[in-house]
């Protein structure tokens, strides 16, 4: 999603969003991972209990491998680290959270790697205006559970020399590792009847947005199509400043950023986000989240409705993951920042139109930046931003995410890795229903449990020639061992902690996962 003319461009037809399209398929060719990690974080003494946004910004520390730091509705906080070959993506990202933790340790909380909060209902927090629609558009209780109560780990991609390759591969590989990770089976201190209950949530919302893109064919006219016919969530009612001129060009003020950066050193953009040392940065593959103008960046007005999704963004704007808007407060309190500094609201649709039926029928013509917006409140398990977002993933134990981060980045990006890979993934290619069933039954599923298999020992081989340390190839192949050969999902291990003694799942939030 980069390479937008200017923002009050006006779209005129589908041939303008197919155009779109065909940018968010045009980045780096090379092979960098970004990773994008989100937490739930609770009280050490009180895990029931809800935490403050506040609380959790004023402890954090500086960042010693530059990650941003942003928030979630429901206070989930995200780090997203700076992109890199993988030994020094994952390296910076360890760093910044083992920082996280110890920080957050010295004042009671703690973070946890599930996908969905086992224990506390949905609270949100953040209230501006673009959460406000859309809260009205997803309803409850599945799109406040969306956006308060879920976790994920978000890997970003390169699309390669050929970007089609790469996104059929994440695209086939999906149900496979969705169901080898899978660690949200809980809510309500109760089993939710799914492995993934973070994909039971997303099954259960609108699916013109949650759907895969159909991977037949060139990937951005499947992506121009999707975009089209999703519905639209809300619209932007910018001031009069913003309004096009009738050249189709725009007349807007083009002396400041849509984020409302402002100069000097008490400067502040409007979303929040930051980075660990207070500046403004990001952490997408090949560069592709970088510092430049905010109305060149279709995630400027915040993460994705979340991540989901949602999903921070100068750059990372939840997805995942991957919510409407990142908004990391970097200490702020969260009603202390605007919607837009110009005054930028948006208002929600309930009548069911798609982007088609807006550019048919809208009396004032979307912009490329309409367009943008609206495709950040998209969350396809995969989705093309000028690298490739893999969103399907829960999040993971804040000691064990490097695993599925590795793996994912190998069996994607290393061509002899894949090919094993989409091999052993082969009988469950095609199968109707294998994303729901990968959700709700994982490991346990035989023919996902035989996938998952030969998918980690293609990793397990190309890692070394990626540049993984030997630690990280031990740590890889210690979870095949504990949970992909014995068709063992991450989640039954939070299962086993309700199943027993009262108090066990309360006492593994309070330990991060080590009671």
């Amino acid at each position: 999603m980069t390479g937008l003319a200017t923002e009050n461009t006006l779209v005129r037809d589908v041939a303008d969003v197919e155009a779109f399209a065909r940018r968010c398929f045009s980045g780096s060719p090379g092979d960098l991972l970004g990773v994008e990690l989100e937490f739930l974080v609770f009280d050490r003494t009180a895990p029931a209990r809800q935490v403050p946004i506040a609380r959790i910004a004023d402890a954090l520390p500086p960042l010693p491998g530059g990650s941003v730091v942003t928030f979630e509705p429901g206070g989930q906080l995200e780090l997203s680290g700076p992109p890199g070959p993988l030994p020094g993506a994952i390296a910076r990202l360890t760093s910044d959270v083992e920082a996280v933790r110890e920080a957050l340790r010295e004042v009671g909380l703690v973070l946890a790697g599930v996908g969905l909060d086992p224990l506390r209902p949905a609270w949100r927090q953040l209230r501006l205006p673009r959460y406000e629609a859309m809260a009205e558009f997803l309803g409850a209780p599945y799109g406040a559970l969306m956006m308060c109560s879920t976790a994920s780990i978000q890997v970003n991609l390169d699309l390669g020399p050929d970007p089609a390759v790469r996104w059929e591969r994440a695209h086939l590989l999906g149900p496979v590792l969705v169901a080898a990770f899978a660690c949200s089976p809980l809510s309500g201190s109760r089993p939710c009847g799914w492995m993934s209950g973070r994909q039971a949530v997303w099954e259960r919302l609108d699916p013109t947005r949650t759907a895969a893109v159909p991977t037949t064919g060139d990937p951005a006219d499947a992506w121009a199509e999707y975009l089209l016919d999703a519905r639209v969530m809300a619209v932007r009612e910018p001031s009069e400043r913003e309004v096009p001129g009738a050249d189709g060009n725009g007349s807007g003020n083009g002396s400041r950023e849509r984020n409302g950066s402002r100069g000097g050193n008490g400067s502040r953009e409007e979303n929040g986000q930051r980075d660990g040392n207070g500046r403004h940065g990001g952490s997408g593959p090949g560069g592709a989240r970088r510092r430049g103008n905010a109305a060149h960046d279709p995630d400027a007005h915040g993460r994705d409705a979340h991540d989901g999704g949602g999903h921070s963004r100068d750059v990372h704007g939840r997805g995942d993951h991957d919510r409407g808007g990142p908004n990391g407060h970097g200490g702020h309190l969260p009603g202390g920042v605007g919607d837009h500094a110009d005054g930028v609201r948006y208002r929600t649709v309930r009548d069911g139109s798609t982007f088609r039926d807006l550019l048919a029928t809208s009396r004032r013509p979307p912009t490329l930046e309409d367009l943008a917006y609206h495709a950040t409140t998209l969350f396809p398990p995969v989705r093309p931003r000028g690298w490739l977002e893999i969103r399907y993933l829960d999040a993971q134990d804040p000691a064990g995410w490097q695993v599925c981060a590795a793996v994912t980045h190998a069996l994607v990006t290393d061509d002899r890795a894949a090919d094993a890979a989409l091999a052993a993934a082969e009988p469950c290619a095609g199968v109707a229903g294998m994303w729901p069933r990968a959700g709700r039954r994982g490991l346990a599923e035989p023919r996902l449990r035989d996938a998952a298999d030969g998918c980690f020992r293609a990793a397990l081989e190309a890692l070394p020639r990626l540049g993984a340390s030997p630690e990280l190839v031990r740590d890889v192949a210690a979870f095949a061992d504990r949970h992909v050969s014995p068709g063992r999902s991450p989640a039954v291990d939070l299962l086993e902690l309700v199943r027993g003694p009262e108090g066990r799942l309360p006492a593994w939030l309070a330990g991060e996962g080590r009671a």
